[in-house]
């Protein structure tokens, strides 16, 4: 955090609370952290949904959590709430109830009430690794290695080889359509017309194992799993991401495309964005850290959950500008906006520099006598005024004309002797 290092400049265009601007730089947004010191159960993060009331819902080794933005509420075996504490999936329902994925049954929380569905109400295996809520009021699960769709109060399971053309179910998406998409260790299928349709083959996906899927509105999906991630474009063209392309890690065990479109990939070794094709690394505690699952909240705040605890990314209407986004130092001492609406700033050890619109440096060979810069002004026919410590400085046309004041303590010295 940069927060006496770097410049604090208003947005000149706040925008409304939407997603994280991908104009800004990662190191731009304002990052708030929480840990078992503030209240977390416990630090590792395995799942995060968020509820039409506002609650955000995490899923972690010591329980369920209900988090307010301010405390904690933790729901747990002990409790009564919950059939075990490991807590490996979650899902928020269309009509605010949510869905809870355990290693020793699914359970549901409405009105305040649990209610827990295991092997004696007919699911497959008690182990709920993945969960999805559709938006025809039915829950598609991945219940051990079997694909499961929960509705009305009914089980039907589709099971590897016989029903389901996938060796085990790993990863569960729904489109905007409101179809279902599968990911397992051969290959991706679609749920469409009440049948599966091949959408990735084994030879595409190869050796990996998937952990998430995302599907874009304009029907690109995106496979994030133990080798990389993988994009297939609706014309069939496919590419695949791994660390020569940016990623931190090769183990991507998070998927979030945010509302503006952004493509955000959490790996074994911390949190990255796609830009231009490339991945950028995310700074500061999310980097380095097994972040394990994400999501865009209602406001466009993104929350990342990890094995380090909880963090959340905002875009604010401050915008931080620091040496990571073009400045020469983060140290500057002075900023000043021009008449014609340009922005300078003065450095406390690296000169000067235009940094809006565009970006000019004047230091010692440009012809500025010292870089340390005190203040800056305008003069009546625009040239800029540059205070240094070694005097003021006039820059007009590209050319600085230097102005040194008398030295008072040698005429006092004159005075004296005399």
């Amino acid at each position: 955090m940069r927060t006496f290092t770097a410049i604090l400049l208003l947005s000149l265009a706040v925008r409304e609370a939407s997603a994280l601007d991908p104009r800004k730089s990662l190191t731009q947004y304002s990052r708030t952290y929480w840990t078992q010191e503030s209240g977390l159960p416990q630090d590792t993060i395995r799942a995060i949904a968020q509820t039409k009331d506002g609650f955000l819902w995490l899923g972690t080794d010591e329980g369920l959590t209900r988090f307010d933005g301010y405390e904690f509420m933790v729901f747990d075996r002990g409790s009564g709430a919950l059939p075990d504490n490991s807590i490996l999936a979650l899902t928020a329902d269309r009509d605010g109830s949510l869905w809870i994925g355990t290693q020793g049954g699914l359970t549901h929380y409405r009105n305040g009430r649990f209610r827990t569905y295991s092997k004696k109400d007919g699911l497959v295996d008690d182990a709920i690794n993945a969960l999805c809520a559709d938006p025809s009021g039915g829950v598609w699960m991945a219940a051990g290695v079997a694909l499961v769709r929960f509705v009305d109060g009914k089980f039907t399971t589709y099971n590897p080889g016989k029903d389901l053309p996938i060796t085990a179910a790993r990863a569960i998406t729904i489109d905007a359509a409101g179809d279902m998409w599968l990911a397992g260790y051969s290959r991706v299928v679609h749920w469409t017309g009440g049948r599966f349709q091949e959408a990735i083959p084994p030879e595409v996906m190869g050796r990996m194992v998937a952990f998430g899927l995302q599907v874009e509105r304009d029907g690109t999906l995106w496979v994030a799993g133990s080798t990389g991630l993988i994009r297939v474009t609706p014309d069939g063209k496919t590419r695949k991401f791994g660390e020569e392309d940016g990623l931190p890690d090769a183990v991507v065990r998070a998927l979030n495309i945010d509302r503006d479109g952004n493509l955000w990939a959490g790996t074994n070794d911390g949190l990255a964005r796609l830009e231009g094709g490339r991945f950028v690394i995310a700074p500061g505690p999310d980097g380095g850290q097994v972040v394990r699952c994400l999501l865009e909240d209602q406001e466009g705040n993104l929350w990342i959950g990890s094995n380090g605890g909880l963090s959340r990314w905002r875009s604010d209407v401050f915008t931080v500008y620091g040496k990571s986004e073009g400045l020469l130092s983060d140290e500057p001492n002075a900023v000043f906006q021009d008449r014609e609406g340009r922005i300078w700033v003065g450095f406390n050890d690296s000169g000067l520099m235009e940094f809006l619109p565009k970006r000019q440096a004047f230091s010692l060979h440009e012809g500025l006598r010292d870089t340390e810069v005190f203040h800056l002004g305008q003069a009546r026919n625009g040239d800029l005024l540059v205070a240094t410590r070694q005097g003021l400085a006039r820059l007009s046309n590209g050319h600085f004309e230097h102005f040194v004041p008398p030295d008072s303590r040698c005429c006092m010295t004159g005075i004296s002797g005399s």
